[in-house]
């Protein structure tokens, strides 16, 4: 019985590295992402600020005035 040989041009060379993908997105992404939502929570906050800023001066007096004949009863 003959004995097998190789093929000729040789084996394939064995894949012997892991392939492991990278999980989750790129560090820019979540940089953006980050900038992005603190600068929504600054806009945010900005809003409050000024809206506490006018809260007692001209927008509750106006809100408080009683027409005559319209005080619903």
């Amino acid at each position: 019985m003959a004995q097998d040989l190789p093929p000729t041009g040789g084996y394939e060379p064995i894949q012997y590295k892991r392939n492991i993908p990278i999980r989750g997105f790129r560090p820019s992404y979540y940089l953006a992402a980050m900038a992005a939502f603190m600068g929504w929570g600054l806009y945010k906050y900005g809003k409050g600020v000024r809206e506490h800023k006018y809260d007692g001066q001209c927008t509750h007096p106006l809100t408080q005035i009683r027409y005559p004949g319209m005080d619903g009863g």
